[in-house]
């Protein structure tokens, strides 16, 4: 089932950078007669707070902004006086650097749908919005074998005739990486027998044949492709 956003985010109107929060008519009635005083402080996490009329607001990043405030000017666009006033350097812009609540998810809404990859910014996007626990199918069971008598395994003594098995080696990551469980992963030489495996539940088997993976025939018919049993394909 797709996630669903329990709530407004952002969660109010909030400072998109450090500066200053003010009333544009405030500002321009004060410019002529020395620049709008400093009347509050207003850091991240605050509660919402009503703007004194007149006055200004020293808030942060992420800090919600004042009722009655219409604007906020980077800190960098600011003298401060030694009155404690500020000068703005540059034209006021109603709205600007305030982060509308709502804006990015509003709640009700769909933050991920159903049969979306769980990485690392889905969880990110779930955490924000306090989700700890949701619905998910379980990660595909692949037994991994390679058939071929000829086959041997890393590191074992090499004969004339034999072979390593690579080819299982870069199956095994390429599962990995595409988030399988590989919960068998061997060589079985040509006559293994793997129904017993097709017969799981949620298990997939995927045969890699050495000649047929480009040096010959091969001896098993379909090798080097991804079988899955009913049980997998009805999941």
């Amino acid at each position: 089932m797709p996630a669903i956003a329990p709530l407004d985010m952002p969660g109010v109107d909030n400072s998109a950078m450090d500066g200053y929060a003010l009333r544009m008519t405030d500002y321009q009635a004060a410019h002529q007669r020395g620049g709008l005083p400093v009347v509050q402080r207003v850091p991240a996490g605050a509660g919402v707070l009503a703007l004194p009329e007149g006055g200004c607001a020293r808030i942060f990043t992420g800090a919600p902004v004042p009722l009655g405030a219409d604007t906020v000017v980077p800190q960098e666009r600011v003298t401060l006086d030694l009155q404690g006033h500020i000068h703005v350097d540059g034209v006021l812009e109603p709205g600007a650097n305030i982060r509308k609540q709502s804006e990015e998810t509003k709640a009700g809404s769909t933050l991920l749908p159903k049969g979306n990859y769980l990485d690392a910014p889905a969880i990110a996007l779930l955490v924000s919005h306090g989700i700890h626990n949701v619905v998910v199918n379980r990660r595909l069971r692949v037994a991994l074998f390679s058939t071929g008598d000829e086959l041997i395994e890393t590191g074992a003594s090499r004969a004339p005739g034999q072979v390593y098995d690579s080819n299982r080696a870069m199956l095994n990551v390429l599962l990995r990486q595409a988030n399988c469980e590989v919960v068998v992963n061997r060589v079985a030489g040509q006559s293994c027998c793997v129904a017993g495996w097709l017969a799981t539940p949620g298990t997939a088997f995927c045969s890699c044949d050495a000649e047929r993976a480009g040096r010959g025939s091969g001896a098993l018919p379909g090798n080097g492709r991804i079988y899955t049993s009913r049980a997998t394909r009805a999941l």
